[in-house]
Protein backbone atom coordinates (compact mmCIF):
# COMPACT_ATOMS: atom_id res chain seq x y z
CA UNK A 1 0.00 0.00 0.00
CA UNK A 2 1.07 3.33 -0.66
CA UNK A 3 1.16 6.15 1.64
CA UNK A 4 -0.08 10.04 0.84
CA UNK A 5 3.93 10.87 0.12
CA UNK A 6 3.80 9.04 -3.70
CA UNK A 7 2.51 10.66 -6.47
CA UNK A 8 2.03 7.06 -7.37
CA UNK A 9 -1.66 7.28 -5.38
CA UNK A 10 -1.83 11.15 -6.18
CA UNK A 11 -2.09 10.38 -10.08
CA UNK A 12 -4.47 7.25 -9.27
CA UNK A 13 -6.48 8.46 -8.16
CA UNK A 14 -6.32 11.78 -10.74
CA UNK A 15 -7.06 9.01 -13.91
CA UNK A 16 -9.80 6.93 -11.29
CA UNK A 17 -11.50 9.62 -11.31
CA UNK A 18 -11.10 10.57 -14.86
CA UNK A 19 -12.08 7.72 -15.99
CA UNK A 20 -15.38 7.51 -14.13
CA UNK A 21 -16.16 10.98 -15.17
CA UNK A 22 -15.68 10.08 -18.55
CA UNK A 23 -18.08 6.73 -18.28
CA UNK A 24 -20.86 9.05 -16.76
CA UNK A 25 -20.34 11.55 -19.95
CA UNK A 26 -20.67 8.05 -22.04
CA UNK A 27 -24.25 7.44 -20.12
CA UNK A 28 -25.76 10.79 -21.13
CA UNK A 29 -25.17 10.15 -24.25
CA UNK A 30 -27.73 6.64 -24.22
CA UNK A 31 -30.90 8.55 -24.03
CA UNK A 32 -30.44 10.31 -27.44
CA UNK A 33 -29.37 6.95 -29.03
CA UNK A 34 -32.48 6.10 -27.70
CA UNK A 35 -34.65 8.68 -28.69
CA UNK A 36 -32.94 8.27 -32.15
CA UNK A 37 -33.48 4.67 -31.87
CA UNK A 38 -37.25 5.41 -31.69
CA UNK A 39 -37.86 8.06 -34.47
CA UNK A 40 -36.66 11.07 -32.57
CA UNK A 41 -39.62 10.17 -29.70
CA UNK A 42 -38.97 11.82 -26.70
CA UNK A 43 -38.78 8.56 -24.90
CA UNK A 44 -37.39 9.43 -21.46
CA UNK A 45 -37.35 13.41 -22.49
CA UNK A 46 -40.73 13.27 -22.19
CA UNK A 47 -40.43 13.36 -18.23
CA UNK A 48 -39.50 17.08 -16.79
CA UNK A 49 -37.61 15.54 -13.63
CA UNK A 50 -35.07 13.02 -16.10
CA UNK A 51 -34.79 16.32 -17.83
CA UNK A 52 -33.66 18.84 -15.62
CA UNK A 53 -31.32 15.87 -13.77
CA UNK A 54 -29.84 14.78 -17.53
CA UNK A 55 -29.78 18.49 -18.39
CA UNK A 56 -27.54 18.95 -15.20
CA UNK A 57 -25.45 16.72 -15.88
CA UNK A 58 -25.29 17.08 -19.52
CA UNK A 59 -24.12 20.60 -18.56
CA UNK A 60 -22.26 19.65 -15.49
CA UNK A 61 -19.96 16.24 -16.57
CA UNK A 62 -17.57 17.75 -19.90
CA UNK A 63 -16.47 20.44 -17.95
CA UNK A 64 -15.42 18.29 -14.94
CA UNK A 65 -13.79 16.03 -17.71
CA UNK A 66 -11.94 18.80 -19.00
CA UNK A 67 -10.96 20.44 -15.39
CA UNK A 68 -9.46 16.57 -14.61
CA UNK A 69 -7.28 16.50 -17.84
CA UNK A 70 -6.22 19.84 -17.00
CA UNK A 71 -5.59 19.09 -13.35
CA UNK A 72 -3.55 16.35 -14.43
CA UNK A 73 -1.29 18.20 -16.77
CA UNK A 74 -0.54 21.12 -14.43
CA UNK A 75 0.17 18.06 -11.77
CA UNK A 76 2.28 16.45 -14.07
CA UNK A 77 4.47 19.63 -15.02
CA UNK A 78 4.75 20.18 -10.80
CA UNK A 79 6.35 16.69 -10.85
CA UNK A 80 8.59 17.50 -14.11
CA UNK A 81 9.96 20.94 -12.55
CA UNK A 82 10.17 19.41 -9.44
CA UNK A 83 11.04 15.71 -9.07
CA UNK A 84 11.39 15.20 -5.50
CA UNK A 85 7.83 17.13 -4.75
CA UNK A 86 5.16 15.34 -3.31
CA UNK A 87 1.80 15.48 -3.90
CA UNK A 88 -0.83 14.82 -1.59
CA UNK A 89 -3.75 12.77 -3.10
CA UNK A 90 -6.29 14.93 -0.90
CA UNK A 91 -5.18 17.77 -2.98
CA UNK A 92 -7.77 15.42 -5.97
CA UNK A 93 -10.75 15.71 -3.64
CA UNK A 94 -10.50 19.41 -2.59
CA UNK A 95 -9.95 20.79 -5.97
CA UNK A 96 -12.36 18.65 -7.56
CA UNK A 97 -15.06 18.97 -4.90
CA UNK A 98 -14.33 22.89 -5.15
CA UNK A 99 -14.74 22.77 -9.14
CA UNK A 100 -17.90 20.39 -9.12
CA UNK A 101 -19.60 22.77 -6.24
CA UNK A 102 -18.72 26.07 -8.57
CA UNK A 103 -20.15 23.84 -11.54
CA UNK A 104 -23.27 22.57 -9.75
CA UNK A 105 -23.92 26.52 -7.88
CA UNK A 106 -23.55 27.85 -11.57
CA UNK A 107 -25.94 25.71 -13.10
CA UNK A 108 -28.45 25.36 -10.29
CA UNK A 109 -28.99 28.56 -9.43
CA UNK A 110 -30.24 29.82 -12.73
CA UNK A 111 -33.10 27.20 -12.17
CA UNK A 112 -33.74 27.80 -8.50
CA UNK A 113 -34.17 31.48 -9.28
CA UNK A 114 -36.56 30.65 -11.78
CA UNK A 115 -34.56 32.32 -14.59
CA UNK A 116 -33.73 30.03 -16.55
CA UNK A 117 -34.35 26.00 -17.17
CA UNK A 118 -32.37 22.71 -17.46
CA UNK A 119 -35.75 21.26 -19.26
CA UNK A 120 -34.64 20.09 -22.21
CA UNK A 121 -36.60 18.45 -25.07
CA UNK A 122 -35.57 16.50 -27.24
CA UNK A 123 -36.99 16.28 -30.63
Amino acid sequence: STDWRSNKSFFDLLYILIALVDILVCATVLPIILSFLHQRDGVWFVNPTFCTIWGGLWEVLPHLSVFLVGFMSLSRTVVLLRPLCKLNPHAVYLTTSFYLLLLVLRTAVPVALGGGGLHVRYY
